[in-house]
């Protein structure tokens, strides 16, 4: 009989802690309390009999979905029998005595465990933890998972006192560990000492930028090459290598640091084919995620570490020929933004305005570093334009008057602000067409002359990581000054909906 893989163990013991409604119930391994099972574990065992125990089991009754039943050891039995989370089964999917796996009690199973010791500096992800009359599964990050009538009454996640104590976690000092003889502890789980990842995350700073910037530059990119990288860097993360995807928050009930510590300690072993876009570029294949993963597990750094994934995309980049040639040769921002966003990127929106969005992000960042770019002007104030800019940039447009057609001579009246440039004219009179930003006070819309438009104003690139009690409404009042331009954040970031969950990180439109 093949043996469970200890990260199989753990990753079930999480899943029952977290997503399944459970009740301490002595000698019960998974049994969905309903119909006969309550009759049934109402007067099993001494202890489920006394009143109070019989009471909780009534109240948790016949629910939908079920509460399951576990005790201390029958965790681990029912786990290994093959418990599924069944409410039509008698236990819940589990086999009594299947596997291979004895009926024994918490003391009689660290007896059969190896390399049972009370130093818990060597402990594995999967081993038993025990003490007198209790047992659980060590789940790593100095965390535990435990069915006990104590604290919250149920399959629960608490600390190894052993370890430390951990914020936001009852903590229990446990006597031993060992090796369930039924587990396999090879291959997926080291077992030497687990070595500790190191690195830094990035945040989307005006330092982070300048370090993207600098490692893409140090690579022989030109200017335009590494603006229309860093582009889409920004419409993927921004630029925030511990990003998970925010539509996957919920579902996976993590933030963006519990999410990249559970991949980093071993406890979430899903991570390359859960589905959910991470990091700088949002990597979100499978064989990518897992490359990924694979990359920053060698360098012994943490999956959010920004040197890490820029390495990473720069060796991953190498594989994309054309991409990687059309940048060495780019010769605007909006050149080398479509040929990074098509091919490497492939997200699922390439419209024109999805292409001419991630451009104008990239401008921002060619005005901003690039060696050829002009000086901004020390008061703060923008620069006229004296080239034509590339399509999709967003300017500052001064003017009181634009045209229907680059050559006609009846002006019609608008007003001035932020506005995106969507096409040329090389030789006509007003050789520019621009369409106003939303919320950038303009109302312009046609062709407009080149002295009209001014450069280097766009507000920095930001971006605000949701934090217990912000609103979208919040937000906005704080970085736009104006409350009602939450829809503009929204728009920016794509949501369908104006709730939010602490630890998402959300781009900022301009002022």
């Amino acid at each position: 009989m093949a043996k469970m893989k200890a990260l199989a163990l753990v990753d079930k013991a999480v899943d029952i802690a977290k997503n399944h409604k459970t009740l301490y119930v002595m000698g019960c391994f998974g049994a969905p309390l309903t119909g006969g099972n309550v009759t049934r574990y109402c007067s099993n065992h001494t202890y489920n009999k006394a009143d109070d125990r019989t009471a909780m089991i009534k109240a948790a009754a016949n629910q939908s979905p079920p509460v399951y039943g576990f005790d201390c050891v029958c965790l681990i039995k029912g786990i290994l029998w093959g418990w599924e989370g069944n409410p039509s089964a008698t236990y819940g999917g589990a086999k009594y005595a299947s596997n291979g796996v004895q009926d024994i009690g918490a003391d009689q199973t660290i007896k059969v465990c190896t390399g049972v010791t009370t130093d818990f500096s060597s402990i594995t992800l999967g081993e038993a933890v025990w003490c007198s009359g209790h047992i659980g599964i060590y789940i790593g990050d100095g965390l535990a998972v435990e069915c006990t009538p104590k604290w919250e009454n149920k399959v629960q996640i608490t600390a190894v006192a052993n370890m430390g104590a951990k914020p936001g976690y009852n903590a229990r000092t446990w006597t031993k560990h060992g090796k369930l003889p039924w587990v396999d502890y090879s291959g997926e789980v080291s077992t030497a000492p687990a070595v500790k990842v190191t690195g830094t995350a990035s945040t989307g700073s005006a330092s982070d930028e300048k370090t993207i910037w600098d490692f893409l530059k140090g690579k022989g990119l030109n200017d335009f090459a590494v603006a229309g990288i860093m582009g889409n860097i920004y419409a993927e993360s921004g630029l925030c290598s511990n990003n998970l995807q925010n539509s996957y928050e919920k579902s996976l009930g993590h933030t963006d640091d519990t999410y990249t510590a559970a991949v980093d300690n071993g406890i979430y072993s899903n991570f390359a084919k859960d589905c959910a876009g991470y990091g700088l570029c949002q990597w979100t294949y499978h064989t990518r995620k897992a490359a990924l993963l694979k990359y920053a597990q060698a360098a012994k750094k943490s999956i959010a570490d920004l040197a890490t994934q820029l390495a990473f995309m720069w060796d991953e980049l190498q594989g994309y020929s054309k991409v990687m040639a059309t940048l060495k040769a780019a010769t605007s921002v909006q050149e080398a933004s479509n040929a990074f966003m098509v091919s490497y990127e492939n997200p699922a929106d390439q419209s024109t305005s999805a292409k001419a969005k991630r451009a104008s992000y990239g401008e921002k960042y060619y005005s901003k570093y690039a060696s050829t770019a002009p000086a901004k002007p020390s008061t703060g104030a923008s620069a006229a334009a004296t080239t034509l800019p590339d399509i999709g940039t967003e300017v500052d447009f001064k003017g009181t008057k634009h045209f229907v057609s680059s050559n006609s001579t009846n002006a019609k009246s608008c007003k001035p602000g932020r506005a995106k440039v969507t096409a040329l004219a090389k030789n006509g009179k007003h050789p520019v067409h621009l369409i106003r930003t939303s919320g950038g006070g303009s109302t312009v819309y046609g062709w407009v002359d080149l002295a009209d438009i001014f450069t280097g104003s766009a507000a920095e690139l930001r971006t605000h990581k949701v934090v217990k009690g912000d609103t979208l409404w919040g937000i906005a009042q704080k970085y736009l000054g104006n409350g009602n331009r939450y829809k503009e954040i929204m728009e920016l970031n794509e949501l369908k909906s104006s709730t939010i969950y602490a630890g998402q990180v959300f781009k900022i439109p301009a002022k």
